[in-house]
């Protein structure tokens, strides 16, 4: 029981430390990370996604697909492409640390730029 208790919160810490950077890098208060359900939504907020996202998460095969798009709104909010996003699907715990500790800023959330060729309307 002690082995399985230690096991998670070594697990625990080696997920969120990474994201506490990442969302304190974002403009967000990095102690929100440690908190569960609301780390989501305020992750949700960092890419630009509406908060019923949430829910879609939470939904069988749904949510997996719904993860790898937040991965690539995270990577693209940073100025990283498809490869980096990859690398959140299946390596977050080393990407969160690069995208924590690396060199590119925070660029706002990539859900909001507008596409090539295209203005922004005034106040969005």
């Amino acid at each position: 029981m002690g082995g399985t208790l230690l096991l998670a919160a070594v697990l625990f810490a080696l997920y969120v430390v990474p994201w506490c950077g990442v969302f304190h890098r974002a403009g967000k208060r990095w102690w929100v990370a440690l908190v569960p359900v609301i780390n989501v939504l305020v992750l949700l907020r960092v890419v630009g996604r509406p908060w019923w996202w949430l829910v879609l998460l939470v939904v069988p095969f749904v949510g997996v697909a719904v993860w790898v798009v937040i991965c690539l709104d995270v990577a693209e909010s940073f100025g990283h492409g498809l490869p980096y996003t990859i690398g959140l699907v299946f390596l977050p715990f080393v990407f969160a640390v690069l995208l924590w500790l690396g060199r590119n800023d925070y660029t706002g959330p990539a859900t909001r730029r507008s596409a090539p060729g295209q203005t922004m309307p005034a106040g969005a």
